[in-house]
């Protein structure tokens, strides 16, 4: 009799433990390197989005041309023929791509990042690479805090969150 009340006791312990280890919340790390891709940037926020609304302790790094999404919009769309406009076929996925795939939506989906309170931070080494570094920061973009060395990601790591590569 005894040694069945410590096997329920013992499964109780154990279940209560797993139950607890799927309670421990979750982090993600999104990266974010491409901006050339309008659908695959766009994409990519728009997840880190539905993360923080699903309760995920979210952060973003943009890097790479990523970077160049920062800078102000006075003479339009700084990027190239989107690359993903090439790979869909847009007539066949018009009507269900169309408000992915525009720089505006894109400008939205940041706000939306802004307004959700989702940490970010734009990696210095590439917009000193890419001559925006005094411009992001006067603009008061959060910025990495070595523009001599691209953003070591470790301390996220040792810090349990999960990567997402875009």
């Amino acid at each position: 009799m005894l040694k069945k009340i410590f096997i329920c006791l013992a499964a109780v312990l154990v279940l209560s433990l797993q139950v607890s280890a799927q309670q421990a919340v979750r982090r993600e790390l999104v990266v974010i390197h491409d901006f050339d891709d309008v659908l695959r940037f766009n994409m990519a926020v728009w997840h880190a989005i539905q993360l923080k609304q699903a309760g995920v302790d979210v952060r973003v790094v943009f890097e790479g041309d990523a970077v160049l999404n920062f800078l102000p919009r006075q003479d339009g769309d700084m990027r190239q023929k989107s690359l993903s406009l090439e790979r869909v076929n847009m007539e066949k996925n018009k009507s269900r791509l169309k408000n992915l795939v525009t720089p505006k939506k894109g400008r939205d989906l940041l706000k939306e990042l802004a307004d959700l309170k989702v940490p970010y931070t734009v990696c210095s080494f590439f917009a000193t690479l890419f001559n925006k570094y005094a411009e992001l920061k006067a603009a008061g973009v959060p910025m990495s805090a070595d523009p001599e060395n691209r953003m070591d990601l470790s301390p996220f790591i040792r810090d349990n969150y999960q990567l997402l590569i875009f």
